[in-house]
């Protein structure tokens, strides 16, 4: 069993009933109260609140999404200027790679013997 509410009209309903009343403006609860269907609009006040709702978030999404797109591009002009390095700093870095190198060796199987 399912309470459906619509208003002050509170009705306990089968399952297979649940489509056909949310249908008709009824929001469909559990019997502890948790909103299972929320009833779709079918006025004209309940459907502009929804739609001017849903215009306020889409444009503030927009908005969001031309802050993210400039900071990609300031980030990309960045990443192509290329870094000033002093000679000093870039000899430093040619020593130090070309000092050592590390030294591989392999390593011997172990041999197994007889006795």
């Amino acid at each position: 069993m399912i309470k459906v509410v619509k208003g002050n009209v509170v009705l306990r309903v089968e399952d297979d009933m649940l489509d056909y009343y949310v249908d008709r403006g009824f929001t469909a609860k559990s019997l502890d109260g948790t909103v299972l269907k929320k009833a779709i609009p079918t006025d004209s006040d309940s459907l502009k609140k929804a739609y001017i709702e849903s215009q306020k978030e889409i444009k503030a999404l927009k908005e969001e999404i031309d802050a993210l797109k400039q900071e990609i591009a300031s980030s990309k002009s960045k990443a192509d200027k290329p870094l000033a390095v002093d000679s000093i700093a870039e000899d430093t870095v040619k020593t130090t790679v070309s000092e050592e190198k590390p030294k591989r060796t392999r390593r011997k199987s172990a041999e197994i013997t007889e006795e």
